[in-house]
């Protein structure tokens, strides 16, 4: 029972991480898509599906060529993340200056370039070692000489969020703005840390025993980001309260059948 009860509590868990983002990115974009900051969210949220929804995958398929696949999807899709959270920490609450398409364009770059190198490419991850018949999953991925890159990439984007947000929390402004900032600071600076020493930190140094464990992070940051929002009232709290409620009772009805 151990190995098996692991396994299905890894997808379980996934399951509800992927369905609560999915439902908060559609939920928040088009409530409110002639808002910024709505539509910046809901990128950041939609790039965190398409992570998380690697990483459930890679649980649930036994092929070999299926499970190199997502392993590769998995850097391709938080490539994403790392540009959003960026471009997000630009425009909340409130957007200093306008950013145009070629900027937007230009901060996104970099993520386009590592998605065609890990999905076309061995430059990051070249293959993956397999230790067991059965748990496919349970391999060591060898990486390319691009994955070092991206790593980089990914901390110099995270970070410098982080540092945008602090700035904009240090600023002088209102205790309410003041305490926006500060959740979303607080909820992502936190995830990010912890996911980011699990999925990608760890794995450099051969250590993947926390691997799956950096999606669920995920669920801090953004429930810090929707408890911000709504109280920066672009949302109802009750319609977004009840939503999510209504997402829980669909992913545990689909998973019990």
């Amino acid at each position: 029972m151990g190995a098996d009860f692991i396994l299905n509590l890894n997808r379980f868990s996934l399951l509800i991480a992927l369905v609560i983002h999915l439902g908060l990115a559609l939920f928040i974009y088009f409530h409110n898509r002639k808002s910024e900051v709505s539509r910046a969210f809901g990128m950041m949220l939609f790039s965190i599906v398409f992570w998380i929804f690697s990483f459930t995958m890679l649980l649930f398929v036994r092929n070999p060529d299926w499970v190199l696949f997502y392993r590769r999807l998995a850097p391709a899709g938080a490539s994403f993340i790392a540009a959003a959270i960026l471009y997000f920490s630009m425009v909340f609450p409130a957007t200093e200056i306008k950013k145009g398409f070629w900027f937007k364009l230009a901060l996104f770059l970099p993520a386009f370039i590592v998605f065609f190198e890990s999905m076309f490419t061995n430059n990051m991850v070249e293959k993956f070692i397999f230790t067991d018949v059965v748990y496919a999953f349970a391999g060591r991925p060898v990486f390319g000489p691009f994955y070092y890159a991206f790593a980089a990439y990914f901390m110099i984007y995270f970070f410098t969020a982080m540092g945008i947000f602090f700035r904009k929390y240090r600023k002088p402004t209102s205790p309410v703005e003041k305490m926006q900032v500060w959740y979303v600071l607080f909820g992502i600076f936190s995830a990010g840390i912890l996911a980011l020493l699990a999925s990608l930190l760890l794995p450099l140094f051969g250590i993947s025993e926390l691997y799956f464990l950096g999606p669920l992070f995920t669920i801090i940051s953004s429930f810090c980001i929707s408890y911000a929002i709504v109280r920066y009232r672009l949302l109802s709290i009750e319609e977004f309260l009840l939503r999510i409620v209504m997402l829980l009772a669909g992913i545990t009805a689909m998973t019990g059948t």
